[in-house]
């Protein structure tokens, strides 16, 4: 006695179904390399930009440090020589900031940055370094002028205060703080990513 009609209708029914799996297998597989592909161009599309806008800040820069002010131009064709005390960049700082090179605890850094013009010393912004903060962007309101930056402690930890440059790492200029040596300054031509605004630490 053969099978019985249910049992060829099942057995005609799987098979259908297996002969039709690859076929919904590969048109799934085929929509996600489509999903593969449209991002893989998104996140290249995403990469020119960020290149294109590197390259931007490169080509600006490069002609940002060729508009250099007379005062800054002095300074750099001849800065005078570094002190344990006052730090002197011999050129240009971009995006400059300072950062205190130590583990260990430091006491609150003050700060104040000040323009440098043939007429006199504009006051530009101030900030601190504060026992938890290990690093400070300057505010700038030029590009290629001279800034001096007045530091102070209030109780004068062995560190260094170091400045660097923003775009490259890269220390600028070194000064040596110590139990009795709470005051000092940096001198340098900076250049700033977008202008910071005037910020005061005090009325």
């Amino acid at each position: 006695m053969g099978p019985s009609i249910p049992v060829l209708a099942l057995g005609a029914q799987l098979a259908a179904a297996q002969a039709a799996a690859p076929d919904a297998w590969a048109h799934e597989l085929a929509g996600l390399r489509l999903q593969v592909a449209a991002l893989e161009a998104t996140l290249h599309g995403r990469l020119q930009e960020v290149e294109t806008a590197l390259q931007q800040l490169r080509d600006g820069m490069a002609g940002a440090a060729d508009a250099v002010e007379p005062v800054a131009a002095a300074f750099l064709a001849s800065p005078p020589p570094p002190s344990d005390l006052v730090g002197v960049a011999d050129a240009p700082v971009f995006s400059p900031r300072l950062a205190v090179d130590s583990p260990a605890r430091h006491d609150i850094v003050f700060l104040e940055v000040r323009r440098v013009e043939p007429r006199g010393a504009t006051l530009v912004g101030e900030t601190e370094l504060s026992e938890a903060i290990a690093a400070a962007v300057l505010p700038l309101d030029r590009n290629g002028a001279l800034y001096v930056v007045d530091w102070e402690t209030s109780e004068g930890h062995d560190y260094q205060l170091v400045l660097r440059d923003g775009l490259s790492g890269r220390s600028a200029a070194t000064v040596e703080v110590s139990p009795y040596e709470h005051t000092g300054r940096f001198i340098f031509v900076g250049y700033g990513v977008g202008l910071e605004p005037l910020r005061r630490r005090r009325p």
